[in-house]
């Protein structure tokens, strides 16, 4: 029976109001036992989680955490007073994701599923997982039209037979500023290549894109949220960028947040599209080999 005397705190994701996405990845997969010690602690405390994203995903990638339980935290573009929502919920506010470190046991993080889900995951994952994630929430992280990576699929179908899987999905993203309407973010994908791929653009949710990302062998793509996935996992990653990230991620190399030795950042608006895609095929075949 459980302890309905448990005090109650809660904690939140991020520091700052500015949360992506790809920031709420980052806390869920990033090892440093933080949701390990939530889980160890939700035996005497009742856990709320404080969510504040401006993508409408984000609030349903918790639903399954059964340890966990999420507030949803409006979103006005300035700092949220966490302690004052806890206060109001009859919580004590105690920290956030990225400022944590436990020395409790840890456990490799991944995404709860549905049991729907989850049978489908056991379906697709069975033979490894090539992960492609041709979107972004930002048109200038996507130097690539979405559309033409038929042609890398077809590219690294001559090297491997094994599950290529595209994902992605429409959402609603609210500004930073109130002022400034939300707007809708539409993807589309369409392919009449097989055999071995998987089109889950739009049909699928983000907890089971994000849990396919963690099977992958490798990533293609650009600078997304599930990018972040394949960092924090450590997963091999071709990753399609515009020029100013690609400066970027050069830049960044030797800080191991952003980098690790099989990341290659391609610069995909300076080159030609052709060019891009066989760096990021020959990176693939390299790795792979190894």
């Amino acid at each position: 029976m459980e302890n309905t005397n448990k005090k109650k705190i809660a904690v939140a994701l991020h520091p700052r109001a500015q949360l992506g996405l790809g920031d709420i990845f980052i806390a869920i997969y990033r090892k440093n036992g933080w949701f390990s010690k939530l889980k160890a602690m939700s035996n005497d405390y009742k856990i709320y989680l404080l969510v504040c994203c401006h993508n409408s995903h984000s609030f349903g990638l918790f639903k399954y955490f059964d340890y966990l339980e999420p507030v949803r935290v409006g979103w006005n573009g300035n700092h949220p007073n966490y302690k004052r929502i806890a206060e109001n919920i009859g919580a004590r506010f105690v920290g956030d994701a990225f400022v944590y470190e436990s020395r409790h046991e840890i456990e490799d993080p991944t995404m709860q599923l549905s049991p729907e889900e989850q049978d489908t995951y056991n379906e697709i994952s069975k033979n490894g997982i090539i992960l492609i994630h041709p979107f972004a929430g930002e048109k200038q992280r996507i130097p690539i039209k979405p559309q033409r990576y038929t042609r890398l699929i077809r590219g690294i179908r001559e090297h491997t037979d094994g599950n290529i899987v595209v994902v992605g999905g429409s959402f609603r993203r609210n500004k930073r500023k109130q002022s400034i309407p939300a707007v809708d973010v539409k993807e589309d994908f369409t392919t009449n290549i097989s055999p071995n791929v998987f089109n889950l653009v739009n049909k699928t949710t983000p907890r089971l894109a994000a849990k396919l990302t963690e099977k992958a062998n490798f990533f293609f793509g650009t600078w997304s949220a599930y990018c972040c996935i394949a960092w924090e996992k450590k997963i091999p990653i071709a990753m399609f960028v515009g020029p100013d990230a690609y400066k970027e991620f050069m830049g960044r190399r030797k800080n191991s947040y952003f980098w690790h030795k099989e990341i290659l950042p391609v610069d995909a608006k300076t080159q030609t599209e052709d060019k891009a895609f066989s760096d990021g095929i020959n990176f693939f075949k390299k790795v792979t080999r190894s």
